[in-house]
């Protein structure tokens, strides 16, 4: 406003200034604030669309220092991260143990991760999903073993709600009457903090593309390994296979085409089959649907 009122105050002195070589002079003097003017107009109006349409586009490749941030996080995470996946009980981290001791910086990031869940904050996620109001009780799986190469390979604790264990090992009973054989839990209950630990963990492997992580990676909140009403299982066969380096290694499975024909009676389902558009094919992930019936 201030440079209005000035420009407005040599408008009227040149109009009356006596001399026409004087009104030529502030004229062409005139003339070339007002083109300064008009460019640092149209200048303002470019850098406000590019900024609005910098805020429209979707979060997605990292900058520099959200890089530095999200390496440094898990560097700082990783002796909690690893204390709790020998004690056995990482899946069921909560957000106060992942947040304490990280710095202003470090918590607004994972904040802003967990916020493009659509679900409010980390806290908002953890109470929704492992629910405050009612107390869920998970049944640990021990001792778990499969052999690949003729190599015995322990898989760490797995948690799954006590409905959804329940009908995970009748299934299996039926399984193993049917073909001689059963699918071992690889993947159960991950809690939403959890979840935000492996999404971030997984993100240099994909270029820092939040978009293309969550492909392959739900966000806490969204994954339903962290749902109890919708209780995700990811299989693995007692030869270690999995399926995640090649599909087809899973589907060739006779313990695959057991779970298309039989799954249902026990009210699991594929969570993301082959038509899937929003998710990679994974035939080894299967959710419980009656996980709180």
């Amino acid at each position: 406003m201030k440079t209005d009122k000035k420009r407005g105050q040599a408008f009227c002195q040149i109009t009356q200034c006596p001399s026409p070589f004087f009104r030529l002079k502030h004229m062409r003097s005139s003339a070339a604030s007002l083109h300064a003017g008009m460019t640092l107009l149209v200048f303002l109006l470019v850098s406000c669309n590019l900024l609005s349409f910098a805020q429209e586009s979707p979060w997605d490749i990292l900058n520099g220092r959200d890089k530095e941030i999200v390496n440094a996080f898990l560097e700082k995470a990783k002796p909690l991260i690893t204390e709790k996946q020998e004690k056995g009980i990482a899946a069921l981290l909560v957000f106060s143990e992942l947040f304490k001791g990280l710095n202003e910086e470090d918590r607004i990031f994972l904040e802003r991760v967990c916020l493009l869940s659509g679900m409010g904050s980390c806290t908002d996620i953890e109470i929704q999903l492992e629910g405050t109001s009612q107390k869920i009780k998970f049944i640990p799986i021990e001792n778990q073993s499969f052999s690949k190469q003729n190599l015995p390979e322990k898989i760490p604790t797995q948690y799954l709600s006590e409905n959804v264990f329940e009908t995970y090992a009748k299934m299996m009973k039926r399984m193993e009457e049917n073909i001689g054989t059963k699918l071992l839990v690889e993947s159960g209950y991950r809690s939403p903090a959890y979840q935000l630990y492996l999404f971030l963990s997984f993100l240099p492997k994909h270029g820092y593309s939040l978009i293309e992580n969550q492909r392959w990676n739900a966000l806490p909140g969204k994954s339903e390994h962290g749902n109890p009403v919708r209780q995700a299982v990811d299989f693995i066969s007692v030869n270690g296979v999995n399926g995640e380096e090649n599909p087809e290694d899973f589907t060739a499975l006779p313990e695959y085409q057991w779970l298309k024909q039989n799954a249902a009676d026990f009210d699991f389902e594929l969570s993301y089959p082959e038509e899937s558009k929003d998710a990679v094919f994974e035939p080894w992930h299967w959710r419980c649907i009656k996980s709180q019936k």
